[in-house]
């Protein structure tokens, strides 16, 4: 199965920022150029597993129920292209270095079962929408300072459904 583990963004954070999204980003959602993820799968990836055998799993949830601590709040710094303002076929929004996101996104990296992909550094962010084409969004300013409430850490399972769209389902979450 196709899991990652993720901080959700908490249900009020995310109409925020998915009206902010609207806002910043409404000629090329208006054109299609853009399509809005829906507000219920907006969270920040921990780790991204990919593919992960059944055996592994319970390994993996272990290490998620280890994860202590948690984040009240993530500040946005900014909306635009990503990783990187040109050539993006994501449009995210970044968020302020937080401490405890690095840690669980370090511990992790660490866990048993958790090869996934090659580590770049770990960029808290929160993927807004999607492109159908490469395009270069620059970082657009904050009309005002968004904070975002998020979940504890949980495993999550990506299963696609008859219509394209991927379903989030919770295998595990941490003990908190």
């Amino acid at each position: 199965m196709r899991c990652f583990v993720a901080a959700f963004v908490a249900a009020d954070s995310a109409r925020a920022l998915h009206e902010l999204a609207r806002e910043q980003l409404g000629p090329l959602l208006a054109e299609g150029v853009l399509r809005l993820l829906p507000m219920e799968n907006l969270h920040v990836t921990l780790r991204f597993l990919g593919e992960v055998d059944a055996g592994a799993v319970a390994g993996l949830e272990a290490a998620v129920a280890a994860l202590e601590g948690a984040p009240s709040r993530a500040s946005v710094t900014s909306i635009g292209g990503f990783p990187e303002p040109a050539c993006a076929r994501l449009v995210a929004a970044e968020l302020a270095p937080q401490a405890q996101l690095a840690a669980w996104a370090r511990a992790l990296g660490a866990a048993p079962g958790a090869g996934g992909c090659v580590e770049r550094g770990f960029r808290p962010h929160v993927t807004l929408a999607r492109s159908r084409r490469s395009l270069t969004l620059a970082p657009l300013a904050m009309p005002a300072p968004l904070w975002l409430a998020l979940q504890p850490p949980a495993l999550y399972r990506s299963d696609p459904s008859r219509t394209g769209m991927v379903r989030y389902r919770k295998v595990a979450e941490a003990a908190g």
